[in-house]
């Protein structure tokens, strides 16, 4: 069961005054507590001092665009959705957006169309997260150990995204093996 809206907050940015004070009338009328701001620099403030439910933000942002303050909402808070607006279709920033789970519209919207992507998008972050990486993972069975700051650990799955490590029970048990350079070929995944 998801939240109600009054209780969802929305965060609108765009350089166009006329355009935020639209979208905030119509997303107010439909429930939901939305903020307006005009510049990248108050939006930035803004989502340093609280982490709306929505990020609604223009490509177009002085010297930045709505993609920077979606990647950094990105990394803040992942699982939050944000909407990336723009006057015209780019497959490239559509493509950024997407890489980082952001979702890119083209204005004007009109009123319907926004409060259904809005919803569209606070029903998908309700919805059980499911992993997705870009590559898969490996096991290596606990054949791999390591030491990372004088803890001995056991690499326990890899990709090419990161490796995932266990702290050994008892790192005094655990001593490298004595190979040469030129001896040593691992043999991670299987």
């Amino acid at each position: 069961m998801g939240a109600r809206r009054s209780d969802c907050t929305i965060v609108v940015v765009d350089q166009d005054p006329d355009a935020v004070a639209a979208s905030v009338r119509v997303l107010t009328a439909a429930g939901y507590k939305v903020t307006g701001v005009a510049s990248f620099s108050e939006a930035r403030h803004l989502l340093n001092l609280q982490q709306p439910d929505v990020l609604i933000a223009d490509v177009r942002l002085e010297a930045f665009n709505g993609l920077h303050l979606a990647l950094e909402r990105h990394f803040q808070t992942p699982g939050k959705p944000s909407i990336i607006t723009n006057s015209s279709r780019d497959r490239v920033l559509e493509e950024q957006a997407r890489r980082i789970g952001a979702v890119y519209v083209v204005k004007p919207l009109e009123a319907a169309t926004l409060r259904t992507l809005v919803a569209s998008v606070l029903l998908a972050r309700t919805e059980p997260a499911t992993e997705r990486r870009h590559w898969p993972r490996k096991t290596t069975a606990g054949s791999l150990h390591a030491q990372i700051a004088h803890v001995a650990v056991t690499v326990t799955d890899l990709s090419y995204e990161g490796l995932r490590v266990e702290r050994r029970a008892s790192p005094a048990l655990w001593r490298p093996p004595h190979h040469s350079r030129s001896q040593f070929r691992p043999s991670l995944c299987r």
